[in-house]
């Protein structure tokens, strides 16, 4: 459709990209960690995939989970050669592995992500006694003048230890990020999902932090109204269109592409075979029906629509 080719000339500017699927911790609600075959990206898959994505004008690179991309060998040349081609780089990491690398490395990210569940509960959640560790980590970098934020994701495990960690955070001035992992949340790992008590506790804590959870203007609302379908025990999925799919695109080690980086992506293509333009041509009927509304994606807290869109760039720029 000539809509969503020109929305997309104009939106497309983020690539996530894992650069590895191994991962030094044992986390419940990832199987990652689980896989058996072990993949690293190489150096100069890395380098062809940069080139192929600059050609439609993607300028913000995100090095990102699906693995500890820490633990790939050849970071420090990734983010050497992404920095020297000019994209914006940010990071999202455990924060386990920090210390290994220099401090000039982590200099050339704009954001640095770091996910912190819990700090009395954080073995449960992550399989190993890191949090300590992590903590230092994210002080170090922040003394150093580095724009850092932390990922919290709920969880049964966590729910009421939230006031405690946004206020240890806040603090510092750190941003601390909510998340809702919705396949946890739909009891597919037993041990993690909230009760009713719990979802109606965290609820309410939602409802009255204004600042510094978000990153949208419509998140808040939809991360109220998921929780108050699992109080329900509804199924609905968030109706509406995304645009998700224009926005970004997410790249594995092995060179796959998903439509997006919400749970429920689906394989585009690999740009180690093709380049992107190909992939959105063949995958143009998918993605019109996600953006038009006429697809639905389940209990995805990262859709995005059309107007909200709108909102957001009147209120913040183009």
């Amino acid at each position: 459709m000539i809509f969503i080719d020109l929305l997309r000339k104009r939106l497309l500017k983020v690539m996530a990209i894992a650069i590895t699927n191994r991962c030094n911790l044992r986390c419940k609600m990832c199987s990652v960690w689980k896989m058996k075959n072990r993949n690293d990206m190489s150096f100069k898959d890395f380098k062809i995939i940069v080139k192929k994505i600059k050609l439609v004008g993607i300028k913000k690179m995100v090095f990102s989970g699906y693995g500890e991309p820490l633990m790939n060998k050849n970071f420090i040349s990734f983010v050497n050669y992404a920095f020297s081609q000019g994209f914006e780089l940010n990071l999202i990491t455990n924060g386990t592995l920090i210390r290994r690398y220099p401090l000039k490395t982590f200099k050339k990210f704009k954001k640095i992500v770091i996910s912190l569940d819990s700090i009395e509960n954080y073995f449960k959640i992550r399989g190993k006694k890191e949090s300590d560790t992590i903590i230092k980590n994210i002080f170090f970098l922040k003394e150093h003048d580095l724009n850092v934020e932390v990922n919290v994701l709920l969880s049964s495990y966590n729910y009421e230890e939230l006031e405690k960690i946004f206020s240890f955070f806040k603090k510092m001035n750190i941003k601390i990020n909510l998340h809702l992992t919705t396949d946890v949340l739909l009891l597919n790992f037993h041990e993690l999902p909230l009760e009713k008590r719990q979802l109606s506790k965290t609820i309410e804590f939602i409802k009255k932090e204004e600042r510094g959870i978000f990153n949208n203007l419509n998140q808040k609302k939809a991360t109220i109204d998921l929780l108050n379908q699992l109080l329900k025990k509804s199924k609905k999925n968030l109706r509406g269109g995304c645009i998700m799919p224009l926005k970004s695109i997410f790249v594995l080690p092995d060179g796959n592409v998903l439509s997006c980086c919400g749970t429920n992506a689906f394989i585009m293509g690999n740009l180690l075979k093709s380049d992107l333009k190909e992939m959105f041509k063949r995958n143009d009927e998918k993605i019109s029906k996600l953006v038009l509304g006429r697809r639905q994606c389940k209990y995805c807290l990262d859709k995005e629509s059309f107007p909200q869109l709108v909102l957001e760039k009147i209120k913040y720029g183009w």
